[in-house]
């Protein structure tokens, strides 16, 4: 039987994942030979903005790059009200990946978004899903192009 050392805010979780879930960490730690498992403090899910969206993906990104593809995963679950949930989860035992993430959610905590040139791509593509001929975002949203807006 393997020992695995689970981050405090991943044990803190289990147990609601499991009960409603059946996603455990024991087995999902030895699923891909990990260490332990940590949760990254970036979730998404069906209707994520493009804010969500580029958070996950950056941090899954930035994670994997530095600290290589299997150090990270994700773990999907069905949800009622918004379809489905992700949440990025890492190997606790790659040295200086547990330091990385905590570097990440003061990142968060200090300004909203891990990087603007993602989100803005995401946003564009939200607000402009045909491309450069119509802009769809809500009016009370503020939106720089001057594409006629389908509202018009």
């Amino acid at each position: 039987m393997s020992t695995f050392t689970h981050t405090p805010e991943a044990l803190e979780s289990a147990e609601a994942f499991d009960g409603f879930t059946g996603w455990n960490l024991d087995r999902h730690a030895s699923k891909y030979e990990w260490a332990g498992v940590g949760l990254v403090s970036v979730t998404q899910h069906r209707d994520s903005d493009a804010v969500e969206r580029s958070n996950f993906d950056s941090a899954k990104s930035e994670l994997s790059e530095k600290f290589g593809e299997n150090s990270v995963a994700v773990v999907s679950f069905g949800h009622w009200a918004v379809g489905w949930v992700e949440i990025l989860t890492f190997d606790t035992g790659v040295e200086g990946l547990a330091e990385a993430v905590a570097g990440i959610k003061a990142r968060l905590e200090k300004y909203a978004l891990l990087d603007e040139s993602l989100w803005s791509e995401y946003e564009w593509s939200e607000n402009h899903p045909e491309g450069e001929n119509t802009c769809y975002a809500d009016k009370r949203e503020q939106c720089s192009c001057e594409l006629p807006n389908i509202d018009d």
